[in-house]
């Protein structure tokens, strides 16, 4: 398992120094939180002082003169040696030579320290904004750096590892969990920190306060440090087991939508849906069991917090009520306040400590990718040299395959090729015929190197193919195969990446030596069309025709050919294999060829069956062997052949009117042009309200009201504990003893009920936002396979972005639905019974600072907007680089 400080292993000098100046501001920030502690906890000291003073009767007025430093007209001094004194001439001080002193003392006091806290608040502010600039740059930047490391080390991987790992499992888990991954070392660190330097903070001001009350009470601290660690290994356990279980999901979701057509033609999407959705009961139980994790963690740190309220409160009165009143009002506010918000800020950092854990869950599959890459394993070597460079060896000479043997790694108990002895003569076409499975399209794989023969060698050019390098070798050979690839880009970019540097001139020439030139310019953007996902806007053979100039563009020197031709139609194969007839001209060539009237005028034919070399010769010489293999195969298919060739004359004689006209040849414009058009209802759901978003999800997750009511209910519970200040107000020690001790109890008691009720409320909402997201992914995948194939060509809709879609953008609809929506109801269950209680008190301060809610509000929401424009654009260049990392 990945550890935390691990994440930072993409980290660069610029991002530790961003990083420090975070952490720099995260330090002033803790220093403004001491000074807003200590001014909050000075002002509310003050207040409750000046209100004990006025109701209680003078003779029983014992904290009327500790706390404010008001001094007596008689000469005594007001401090605590002298607080007996005080008490036995109390109505000799009470005097109107006092009672100006002390309204003048009280107003300054409280207006003193009003300006100071607006002063702290503008420091403070401006630490955050350096703050959560500083560590979302860093984390941005860390997150590309991750990407682009992941997706180089895959292209180094060799094919046997692409055969041993599902490429659909493979982008979930190693690429659509890389926000999660942003988001640890991003702005939810930056929380972190935050709560951690209130922590400290509090901490040293406590001590300030009365450090023998915060002696007392800093048994909180390695407890809730300890306790934290537990819990975050815990949860980055079941994040785990949660990515890895919905990678099985992914998988099919990546086979389903990149064979979209394949499936919808078997009317294969029922199935497809089930197997999806039997997949998504996997990711159940992880959930549940984070959720009751989690939950046990927010309610350990409520009971702490309860407890240290209670703890804190206690000490003071035995402090307060001691013969020397050691300690004063100011200084049991100040010492409780500062543990309260340190445990409170603790408490907070919850939520993104489980995110830290989920980030190094969602790092662990992608950094043991990382490791396995640079131990060697799995990779091939040279693969990033410069394949344009000026060619230094040529390997323009026979080919001749010595004895070789091979099985594949993922099948080590069947033998593909057994001894196999061949050669392919320089500037020749070489032909190779067999049925499926008999080692043809594996002798192509061996020349490219993908694989290492078991035993044997294959030798080009008088040297041993292992002398040549990757990169060398590849640049130097054009492959062509039966299922042609092209990207979701331009035809122009298409055959460039045949050759980077190639110029337009030798892109036009190689489209003309593959007669795709004509084709490509009767289109409405030329060679500027953008071709769709693999291709989806062309048919086949013009696919094939580009697949071919892409080989041809860079002048290899040794022609691949596997099967071209064997999924075209009649008129298709004729067009193209006058492309490959016209580019074999004086260049070695091999061809893998299914119908065999295409390599009639091979130089040379071999016959495979069963990984065996059973015939060798020209057309003329196989043909005249008595029940030889190749004589059989043609003229099989020459009867098939006879009975296409009847079906193709009646459809000639068909009236023109009869036939479709939907050959791109003919008509470009009017396909192309249809495939601009944007679907309808894309465009309705993208100017979607967030407001009746909102609605339908609720709707959507109506199944699961019980859990969500507990939940709700539970959330609702959580609040008071204000009534403890009012006991200091008490007139007497006896009568503020009995009440002090009455609410401590009553916090110790609520401590526990709180912790009951953060299980119940994170369980219920972990079941229930499990079902929700489950239910979500389910019903947009199906949504998904009704849409008509032309929703698929548009470029937004390729099967990268949808899968992208039912990951990422699932997951973070199911963070609202979970942890996020317990946070909501809960901070609305505290504004409103908080408004409620105010009114009752005083209706007018209660208005007066509901305003500054609304206010902050409001800045939140504009936050909030900006945030969700910057995560869309974020969201679609993800989806960009998801269709290139599966299309490679």
């Amino acid at each position: 398992m990945v550890s935390f400080f691990q994440l930072f292993r993409f980290a660069s000098i610029a991002d530790y120094i961003l990083i420090f100046i975070g952490v720099c501001a995260v330090v002033g920030s803790s220093v403004c939180e001491s000074f807003f502690i200590l001014l909050s906890a000075r002002l509310t000291g003050t207040i409750t002082t000046k209100i004990s003073g006025k109701d209680c009767p003078d003779s029983k007025n014992e904290t009327a003169f500790i706390s404010t430093g008001i001094n007596c007209s008689l000469g005594i001094q007001n401090n605590s040696i002298n607080n007996d004194h005080i008490k036995n001439f109390s109505k000799l001080c009470q005097n109107e030579t006092m009672s100006q002193p002390t309204n003048d003392l009280y107003g300054n006091v409280v207006w003193s320290s009003i300006q100071y806290l607006f002063v702290v608040g503008i420091l403070q502010a401006f630490c955050v904004l350096i703050q959560y600039y500083a560590f979302d740059t860093s984390g941005r930047r860390q997150t590309n750096r991750i990407r682009n490391n992941l997706f180089r080390a895959m292209l180094q991987c060799n094919v046997t590892y692409f055969d041993e790992n599902q490429t659909g499992r493979l982008n979930s888990k190693l690429f659509e969990n890389i926000e999660i991954v942003g988001k640890g070392i991003g702005l939810d660190l930056a929380q972190i920190l935050r709560s951690l330097g209130k922590l400290a903070s509090s901490i040293c001001v406590a001590f300030y306060g009365s450090w023998q009350i915060a002696l007392i009470m800093t048994y909180t601290i390695p407890l809730v440090i300890v306790t934290g660690k537990l819990f975050s290994k815990a949860i980055t356990k079941e994040t785990f087991n949660e990515f890895n279980a919905y990678s099985k999901a992914g998988h099919i979701a990546q086979e389903v939508f990149s064979s979209v057509r394949t499936v919808l033609s078997f009317n294969g999407a029922k199935f497809a849906h089930q197997q999806y959705t039997q997949k998504l009961e996997g990711c159940q139980r992880s959930s549940i069991k984070k959720g009751f994790v989690y939950g046990l963690f927010r309610g350990w740190m409520y009971f702490n917090l309860y407890l240290t309220y209670a703890v804190g409160f206690l000490c003071g009165l035995l402090l307060m009520n001691a013969k020397k009143n050691l300690v004063s009002l100011v200084d049991i506010l100040v010492v409780v306040l500062a543990f309260a918000r340190g445990i409170a800020a603790f408490r907070l950092v919850g939520i993104f400590i489980q995110s830290s854990a989920e980030a190094c869950g969602a790092a662990t599959p992608a950094w043991d990718f990382l490791d396995n890459v640079e131990a060697g394993k799995s990779i091939e070597t040279g693969i990033f040299e410069d394949n344009n460079k000026e060619k230094k060896t040529s390997i323009n000479g026979n080919i001749r395959f010595d004895k070789v043997t091979f099985t594949y790694p993922t099948r080590p108990d069947v033998c593909v090729l057994q001894n196999m002895s061949l050669l392919a003569r320089a500037g020749e076409t070489t032909a190779i015929v067999g049925a499926s499975g008999s080692g043809k399209s594996t002798l192509i794989s061996l020349l490219l190197r993908f694989y290492e023969s078991t035993s044997g060698q294959i030798v080009i050019n008088g040297q041993s193919l292992s002398n040549y390098s990757v990169a060398e070798l590849r640049q130097n050979i054009g492959v062509v195969n039966q299922e042609p690839t092209l990207f979701d880009t331009t035809i122009y970019e298409n055959i460039r990446f045949g050759k980077k540097d190639a110029s337009k001139i030798e892109i036009e020439e190689a489209a003309r030596l593959a007669n795709a030139h004509d084709f490509i310019m009767r289109l409405p953007e030329k060679y500027e069309t953008v071709v769709g996902e693999r291709g989806a806007q062309l048919s086949g053979g013009e696919k094939q025709r580009i697949v071919l100039a892409r080989a041809l563009v860079k002048q290899p020197q040794l022609l691949l050919f596997d099967e071209v031709t064997s999924a075209l139609d009649r008129k298709n194969e004729k067009i193209v294999q006058e492309a490959l007839d016209q580019a074999c001209k004086d260049r070695t060539t091999i061809v893998i060829a299914h119908r065999l009237r295409t390599i009639q005028n091979a130089n040379q034919i071999y016959v495979l069956d069963n990984g065996t070399l059973i015939e060798q010769g020209t057309h003329e010489t196989l043909m005249v062997i008595d029940g030889g293999k190749y004589q059989a195969m043609f003229r099989a298919q020459q009867t098939k052949e006879t009975v296409y060739d009847n079906d193709d004359e009646m459809v000639n004689k068909l009236p023109e009117k009869q036939l479709p006209t939907t050959n791109i040849d003919e008509h470009p414009e009017t396909i192309f042009a249809d495939a601009k058009l944007e679907s309808l209802n894309y465009v309705e759901s993208s100017v979607t309200s967030q407001r009746s978003i909102i609605w339908r999800l609720i709707s959507m997750n109506k199944l699961q009201w019980i859990p969500i009511l507990i939940g709700g209910l539970a959330c609702t519970c959580i609040g008071a504990v204000e009534p403890t200040f009012a006991a200091f107000g008490e007139c007497n020690n006896e009568e503020r003893y009995h009440r002090v001790v009455k609410y401590c109890c009553f916090l110790i008691i609520l401590g526990v009920v709180a912790m009951l009720i953060h299980i119940c409320q994170y369980t219920a909402f972990g079941v229930a936002g499990q079902a929700f997201i489950r239910q979500l992914r389910s019903k947009a995948f199906a949504s998904f396979l009704r849409q008509e194939v032309a929703f698929f060509d548009q470029g937004q809709n390729s099967s990268a972005s949808i899968c992208n879609r039912l990951s990422t953008d699932a997951l973070a609809v199911h963070q609202i639905a979970s942890n996020r929506f317990c946070l909501i109801i809960e901070t609305a269950a505290v504004l409103s019974f908080g408004f409620i209680l105010g009114l009752l008190f005083s209706w007018q301060l209660t208005l007066t600072i509901f305003a500054f809610v609304i206010i902050i509000g409001t800045s939140a929401l504009g936050e909030v907007s900006i945030q969700i424009e910057v995560n869309s654009r974020i969201r679609d260049i993800n989806r960009q680089s998801s269709s290139v990392i599966k299309n490679n």
